[in-house]
């Protein structure tokens, strides 16, 4: 059973260890602003909720959001730190007589333009309930509703960790929860706890083993009358999507489909002829971030140049000022879990990174809600960044670190509006091109700042570049997706929007500036870490980076000279141009530039120059490498190479390759063995054949399907190796055809 698989059995195993104190017990206070989106009471033990007839059957969303919690320590987990925020759960209250039913929202919601359809289809597959309440009070009380929540407010499910705990690995854990206050805003109510976890008296994979405590404010608000029209992911343009359903042409079945996230930005009514004429126009409300009030003052100006780095991109689709950014305010109202606000929080941690959460709606998958997590070792990176891909080894410059901390937080803020990850974004140029100080500066080295693209390190010292231009920013693509997820169509019906939105799409897809790919194993355009149109031209120009920085190493040491960081860039980066060289091999390339996209594959000699890079760098690496990095093991490489094998084995089904297993198969030998074999191999060489051949022993094993092929060619190779060195009475070569012997099934030197 894989570990999540264990980790959520054992949560649902202990469930019943949990414990929670009523509210009353805990002595909670009640606050909040006079005329709230509820009245909140006590009676005794009881806490009561009054609500207006108004919001019965009125949409809420119910958010998590950790106000305080314990010290993280793993570097690997981003979850569990003071300021994320996960949800929502959908949730209304529906008033039949003297019953309050609670339901939960379960599906997609069809736009309302599909008339009796979609009313009959959103009524009957949208609400599941999960909860009754009897009415509390005067039955003939007319205009609101009362309704005893003691017992709901103790029900971790919702006012609690356990839809988020096994994140925190907390599993099976005792958790008691003490309600502290519960606050009343206009649009929402937020219910705040302080939990104590306790680990479980059996040991359980994965689960912590200390008490931990938390403080947790849940915040049921409003959502907006009406759901946001849905606008339907494209595989042309890369946003965030959830699961959802479309009517069919004849508006009679519902069809599985998916929707984006988006923000709702809309155009106020007095504005939709200046909008419709091409004007920019200031939306009804724009995306409002706050700075956390543990935010480092030395970084909040690269922060807020990250969010208005995207307010241009906002203007060209026809709003202005479209995004906002504040400090914290000295507003009781604002505070961490006000779900009105996006907060972008600074986090002690070892984890060297950041990432922005966009959280939707599930039934439009309009974002409703977001974070924005900067952990404090991230700086780690931005410094082997600088230390890999430009291959100086002092301290990053100050201006340097800002400009690296505005692009990754530029890039933060686009997952927060919904895109995804375009791996296309950095292989428009060539290498030429990006050797170009003078078009770099005007251009940039891609087109969107949502690849995995850092430096520009096809560039070296001699090319004339500024530190600051080597640094991506916004492109092209960027502009193209937000236009295309956001730009509104006033006045049109949703069947005309969708073909508008659809043709634009298609119009994106037809140019190599605003064209999207997901990450692909192979088609070396769509790489992470990549950059140029020739990423293996690329990462040989980048080896001169990682020459320099070895030689560093290798010099004697100076005073502050980290060894260890300089060596962990090296290899980090080493490891990407692995995984580059890795993907021609058995690869293809999309080709858009045709009146038909195509595919073809990677011609033989492209595939064995990649082949060549892996030799010289990481099977048999100069010397200058392996002295720098004296830890890393290039023989298992090897096992690398053979999961190449059904790629190679593909491209050549399908037609048009002119590598062949076997071609493949002659290269690995050559690599691994030597131009011929050596009667009395050294030992480097015994370990290179060792993995070779034991890497060939595995993958004639392989028993997926459609690998017959494949596993036939390898016993043949390991065969004919076995009879070419038959002869040898070197030990190593006894040695190594007496494991064969049985491997094979050979007795006396014949089947």
């Amino acid at each position: 059973m894989k570990r999540f698989e264990i980790i959520l059995f054992a949560a649902v195993l202990l469930l019943s260890l949990k414990e929670t104190a009523t509210a009353a017990e805990s002595g909670v206070n009640l606050s909040g602003v006079p005329n709230g989106m509820i009245s909140v009471h006590t009676d005794g033990d009881r806490i009561l909720w009054t609500l207006p007839d108004t919001l019965s059957g009125r949409e809420m969303g119910l958010f998590v959001t950790l106000l305080d919690a314990p010290l993280q320590t793993d570097r690997e987990n981003k979850y569990g730190y003071r300021g994320d925020r996960y949800g929502p759960m959908i949730l209304r209250f529906v008033r039949s007589g003297q019953d309050v039913h609670l339901e939960s929202a379960v599906g997609h919601r069809l736009a309302d333009d599909d008339a009796d359809f979609a009313s009959l289809h959103n009524e009957r597959e949208g609400w599941s309930i999960v909860r009754d309440f009897p009415v509390v009070g005067n039955e003939a009380e007319r205009g609101r509703f009362t309704i005893d929540v003691t017992e709901w407010l103790g029900d971790s499910r919702f006012f609690g960790l356990d839809p988020v705990s096994f994140l925190f690995r907390l599993v099976g854990v005792e958790s008691r929860s003490c309600l502290s206050e519960i606050r009343t805003l206009k649009d929402q109510v937020i219910v705040r706890s302080e939990i104590t976890c306790m680990p479980s008296p059996f040991p359980i994979p994965g689960a912590r083993r200390d008490t931990t405590r938390w403080k947790v404010g849940i915040t049921l608000a409003l959502l907006p009358v009406e759901p946001r029209r849905p606008r339907y992911d494209d595989p042309h343009v890369g946003f965030y999507s959830i699961p959802a359903v479309r009517a069919d042409s004849g508006g009679t079945t519902a069809l599985p489909a998916r929707v984006i996230k988006r923000w709702r930005l809309e155009v106020a009514p007095e504005d939709s002829a200046r909008y419709l004429r091409g004007e920019a126009v200031e939306p009804v409300r724009p995306i409002r971030f706050r700075l956390d009030t543990a935010f480092p003052e030395r970084w909040k100006v690269p922060m807020i140049r990250a969010v208005h780095n995207w307010l241009p991109v906002f203007e060209a689709c026809g709003f202005r000022n479209a995004l906002e950014i504040r400090d914290a305010e000295n507003d009781p109202d604002c505070t961490l879990d006000n779900v009105r606000y996006t907060w972008i929080c600074y986090k002690e941690s070892p984890m060297e990174n950041a990432y922005g959460s966009p959280l939707a709606d599930l039934r439009s998958g309009e974002i409703v809600s977001a974070h924005i997590s900067v952990f404090s070792s991230v700086f780690n990176l931005l410094q082997e960044w600088y230390i890999s891909q430009t291959g100086n080894t002092n301290p990053i410059p100050d201006d340097m670190t800002e400009a690296l901390f505005e692009t990754v937080l530029t890039h933060e803020i686009g997952h927060v509006l919904g895109l995804e990850h375009n791996y296309y974004g950095s292989s428009l140029y060539d290498t030429a091109q990006l050797r170009d100080a003078e078009s770099m500066r005007c251009t940039g080295a891609g087109t969107s700042i949502m690849d995995y693209m850092r430096l520009n390190y096809a560039a070296q010292p001699e090319d004339g570049f500024a530190p600051a231009d080597l640094v991506p920013h916004i492109g092209a693509y960027d502009y193209a997706a937000i236009d295309w997820a956001y730009h509104e169509y006033p006045g049109l019906d949703f069947r005309t929007e969708c073909d508008s939105v659809f043709r634009k799409a298609r119009a994106m897809a037809s140019r190599r500036e605003t064209r999207f790919m997901t990450l692909s194993n192979v088609d070396p355009q769509a790489q992470r870490e990549d950059i140029g149109r020739e990423p293996l031209e690329s990462a040989l120009l980048g080896m001169n980076h990682l020459k320099r920085v070895c030689e560093r190493i290798a010099a004697p040491n100076a005073a502050g000279t980290d060894t260890e960081q300089l060596q962990r860039a090296v290899a980090t980066q080493l490891g990407y141009y692995t995984e580059h060289a890795m993907t021609y091999v058995g690869g293809i390339c999309h080709d858009f530039d045709g009146s038909m996209p195509s595919v073809r594959a990677i011609g033989a000699d492209e595939q064995r120059r990649a082949l060549e890079f892996l030799r010289c760098y990481v099977v048999e690496p100069p010397a200058w490498l392996a002295d720098a990095l004296p830890r890393r093991n290039g023989t298992r490489i090897a096992e690398r190479m053979t999961e190449r094998f059904p790629f190679v084995h593909a491209a050549e089904l399908r037609g048009g390759s002119d590598y062949s297993v076997e071609a493949y198969l002659d290269d690995m030998q050559r690599i691994f063995l030597g131009d011929t074999t050596d009667s009395c191999p050294s030992p480097e060489r015994r370990k290179l054949i060792d993995s070779y051949t034991g890497a060939l022993v595995r993958r004639m094993h392989d028993d997926e399907p459609g690998t017959i092929g494949i596993r036939i060619a390898v016993r043949l190779r390991l065969e004919a190796l076995y009879h070419a060195v038959a002869e040898y009475d070197d030990e190593y070569w006894v040695r190594w055809r007496e494991r064969m012997n049985e491997t094979l099934g050979i007795k006396n030197g014949t089947k």
